[in-house]
């Protein structure tokens, strides 16, 4: 409230009381050089806002090209850089409404209307450089990810929300309403809501940190204890996992962020590794010729990495029904079906290399021996190549 004073006014306000009638009977409850002031007030601000918007309005524009946003933002800014503009020009005639002398109602109800004009231009200024900023990130990381590009969404609006509360909150205590029951209320319904939606709230953070650990993004072959196959859709509630039956398997985030996550795509080398078994009867020299031809097709193939600490080749070990050649290395391929061709690529040249030294792949066989010492005639067997 503003109480009566005798002092003298700033800014000419002692002239203009004397230049105008300031008694006898009150317009509408307001003397005549009140109602001038308050005029003059409102005419002042709004030039004085006018005048911002005016000098901001290009600087604004600027920076924020400089941070990388178009012509298509240009719209917005703008809006924003009004809402700022209006915004100081309320906050002028607040700041300058005690110097008019208005009676105490004229004053409780003009300051109070001020004030919450002010609060919901500040946060209408936010609300709207918060869209800004957010659809800005979205148009960046389109390209990222989806989950990136789904939480950037998420994120402004939890900001909006945020905002929003706070300028509502700051109007009822600007109007003086108890905020204490207001704020328990909205504790128990805060309560019973956490309680109801802990799952999803489990699985926005899921999403959280799968987003900023970044485990794999949209297109990766990943095995999890659910299943395996390759991500098509990271969502703010759960994962979608394309598996190689063509099925869809759905899995919460909130469960995902605490699994094991085995990222084949992430792979900067694709293992290729197996045992080319050969027969028992295979001349030794015919052995070390077959696992010379082997190193040499590994060392020839221009997708193998060409590693002698990764790539080895050699007579790894007596199997019960063949000679094992370990053949184990690394390659480079950008995809399942690149890899299969190279795969396809290194087994045909291994069987060509057979047939060229006559050396014969085994099998799992068995040899049946009929003992005529044996008086039961049992027969047994051991195993052959």
């Amino acid at each position: 409230m503003f109480a009566e004073t005798t002092e003298p006014l700033p800014f000419g306000m002692d002239a203009l009381r004397l230049m105008l009638p300031a008694d006898g009977t009150p317009y509408l409850g307001l003397h005549l050089w009140q109602w001038v002031a308050l005029a003059v007030l409102v005419v002042g601000a709004w030039a004085v806002g006018r005048i911002l918007y005016v000098v901001i309005r290009p600087i604004v524009l600027g920076g924020c090209r400089k941070l990388g946003f178009d012509t298509s933002d240009a719209l917005a800014i703008k809006r924003a850089t009004r809402a700022l503009s209006m915004g100081v020009s309320t906050a002028v005639i607040g700041r300058f409404l005690p110097w008019l002398l208005l009676p105490d109602g004229y004053a409780l109800w003009l300051g109070t209307s001020v004030d919450i004009v002010t609060i919901v231009l500040t946060i209408l200024t936010a609300y709207r450089l918060v869209g800004l900023i957010a659809q800005r990130l979205a148009e960046v990381y389109k390209t990222d990810s989806s989950t990136t590009m789904r939480l950037v969404p998420f994120i402004g609006r939890a900001l909006k929300v945020v905002l929003v509360v706070i300028g509502f909150v700051l109007i009822l205590s600007r109007m003086h309403v108890d905020l204490t029951a207001v704020l328990a209320g909205l504790s128990i319904g805060g309560a019973a809501l956490a309680l109801a939606s802990q799952d999803t709230i489990k699985n926005i953070f899921g999403a959280v940190t799968i987003m900023t650990d970044r485990p794999f993004v949209v297109g990766d072959w990943i095995i999890v204890s659910d299943g395996e196959g390759t991500v098509e859709d990271i969502g703010l509630r759960s994962t979608r996992i394309r598996t190689f039956a063509d099925s869809v398997l759905t899995i919460p985030n909130g469960r995902l962020a605490d699994m094991a996550i085995n990222n084949m795509g992430m792979r900067v080398y694709r293992r290729y590794r197996t045992l080319l078994g050969i027969q028992y009867n295979t001349p030794p020299a015919s052995v070390a010729a077959f696992v010379d031809g082997v190193r040499e097709i590994l060392r020839n193939h221009p997708a193998i990495l060409q590693d002698p600490t990764r790539v080895v080749t050699g007579f790894f070990e007596f199997d019960a029904s063949s000679l094992s050649i370990l053949v184990n290395s690394f390659m480079t391929a950008a995809n399942l079906a690149e890899e299969v061709q190279i795969r396809t690529e290194l087994n045909m040249a291994f069987l060509e290399l057979a047939a060229k030294l006559n050396v014969s792949f085994a099998f799992p066989s068995r040899t049946i021996y009929f003992d005529p010492s044996n008086a039961a005639g049992v027969p047994h067997s051991v195993p052959s190549s």
